[in-house]
């Protein structure tokens, strides 16, 4: 026996075993999209994108943090010391535009992401019924061709 032997064993018996496995999974619609809808990448994805937008306009809101400065000059002999702080007060109106920005920056980023969840689950359904479809034909196909194996057994 060499090392091939385990693994095509193995192939073999998930061969023989995955009928048995697919047929005692049998979902409903609602059951298979709720599935994709917690275990889904893309839509897991999409959202953190939107809390990633969130939080860069917040930061965009925010005044600008004080600074501090210390200083020491000597000149003819004294020596002065300076001790700076400076806070940028927003007067001008910006920072509530920022805000207003900030809102229909996230407000078009959720509507993005609703959309394309919409697409997703669009996507997901047209799939579903896709298989669906397939194992009716292949039901279908199969319940046409046993009385012909029956036939072939006579």
């Amino acid at each position: 026996m060499n090392h091939q032997t385990p693994r095509f064993l193995m192939a073999a018996l998930g061969v023989l075993l995955l009928p048995l496995i697919v047929a005692s999974q049998e979902m409903t619609e609602a059951e298979a999209l709720l599935r994709f809808e917690r275990e889904s990448a893309s839509l897991k994805g999409l959202a953190a994108q939107v809390r990633g937008i969130q939080a860069d306009v917040r930061s965009w809101s925010r005044p600008a943090n004080p600074n501090v400065a210390y200083t020491q000059e000597d000149a003819a002999g004294t020596r002065d010391e300076f001790f700076l702080l400076q806070q940028i007060l927003p007067i001008s109106g910006r920072l509530g535009l920022m805000r207003k920005a900030g809102r229909a920056t996230v407000s078009s980023a959720e509507a993005e992401t609703a959309f394309a969840k919409a697409q997703l689950r669009s996507d997901f359904r047209a799939a579903f019924y896709g298989l669906l479809a397939a194992q009716e034909r292949l039901v279908l196909l199969e319940s046409g061709i046993q009385p012909l194996r029956e036939i072939a057994r006579a």
